[in-house]
């Protein structure tokens, strides 16, 4: 997601919209070398993940036929997946 403007104006922009998260948080770019930043990844991540899905949603109804291989990330192996890692890195 960090890699589009356009994923993290959407993301940015379903947060705002909600009411009872008034806080937007942003996905931190990723450093290889500093797990600080991974584990503020992971936690916005698990913290959103209502929000990260209907940003997926969106692009793949009106985004590029790629983006549609996003939609992965419902999968609930995948959720307890992001459950462990966020339990590890905290």
């Amino acid at each position: 997601m960090n890699s589009s403007i356009i994923r993290k104006s959407v993301f940015t922009r379903l947060q705002a919209s909600d009411p009872a998260k008034p806080d937007v948080l942003v996905l931190p770019e990723l450093c290889y070398h500093k797990w600080n930043f991974r584990e503020h990844a992971i936690s916005v991540v698990r913290r959103r993940y209502g929000h990260l899905l209907e940003m997926l949603d969106y692009f793949a109804e009106n985004g590029k036929p790629e983006a549609t291989a996003d939609a992965h990330l419902r999968k609930p192996s995948n959720v307890c997946m992001l459950v462990t890692v966020y339990d590890i890195f905290t």
